[in-house]
């Protein structure tokens, strides 16, 4: 059955694998979250436009500033139970899927537009907002972060979300995206029993170090399950 969009949710979720990317997803715990270029996107067409520098303001062109070495993002979703999404992102359900309070990320985006600039760009730079789904990408864009918030039909069923932050790289820069601490934001971690048990234990240990309101929920998965469920564990 396909899940139906959800409009205006109170909590934002991020798949998170493990294996090789295990230290930077139990750094993440913690609240230091990572911001992925946009060219390190899994969809070679996210981010794609340019800008030129006019009066202080930025207008888009079809040259000068590629927009990919301005932004860094994350992805969200506001779904915790799509079996698609735990098979690509969170490695085949043995990975991680972590709940986000939208009204604390809210509160983050705020204050950075409200405290951070950058005198190269002229720019303050944080948003989130949900993705829009067209036919097909346009050519031309109204502003500086629409073409992070714009994807083709075919991604519609991750019902995505997009945090942005300003962090401008040059041409040649070698890193593949930024951290940024966001505190108390995050509120549920979800997994299944394909989790490791060794992982589980050193993932329980991290929170109460860090975050003791974060809850635990269990996946249990059944063959032939047509619908996740989830129960609350200690």
């Amino acid at each position: 059955m396909e899940q139906k969009r959800i409009k205006n949710p109170d909590k934002l979720y991020r798949y998170r694998p493990l294996g090789n990317s295990w230290a930077n997803t139990l750094i993440e715990i913690t609240g230091m979250l990572w911001f992925s270029k946009a060219e390190g996107l899994n969809d070679p067409f996210d981010g794609l436009g340019y800008a030129l520098k006019h009066n202080d303001k930025y207008q888009m062109k079809d040259h000068i500033l590629s927009l990919d070495r301005i932004w860094s993002v994350i992805c969200l979703t506001t779904k915790w139970d799509n079996p698609t999404m735990w098979a690509h992102y969170a490695n085949n359900y043995s990975g991680l899927c972590f709940g986000y309070e939208k009204k604390e990320l809210i509160k983050h985006v705020n204050h950075v537009n409200a405290n951070a600039h950058d005198p190269a760009y002229a720019i303050k730079g944080a948003f989130l907002e949900p993705m829009n789904y067209e036919t097909n990408i346009p050519q031309t864009f109204k502003s500086l972060k629409e073409p992070l918030t714009i994807k083709t039909e075919h991604w519609t069923y991750e019902d995505e979300w997009r945090f942005g932050l300003l962090k401008s790289y040059g041409p040649g820069d070698k890193k593949q995206g930024a951290r940024h601490g966001i505190m108390n934001a995050l509120s549920e971690i979800i997994y299944t029993d394909k989790l490791k048990m060794n992982e589980l234990l050193t993932i329980k240990k991290i929170v109460k170090e860090s975050n003791l309101n974060i809850k635990f929920y269990k996946i249990n998965i059944e063959k032939g399950m047509r619908v996740m469920q989830r129960e609350e564990v200690n």
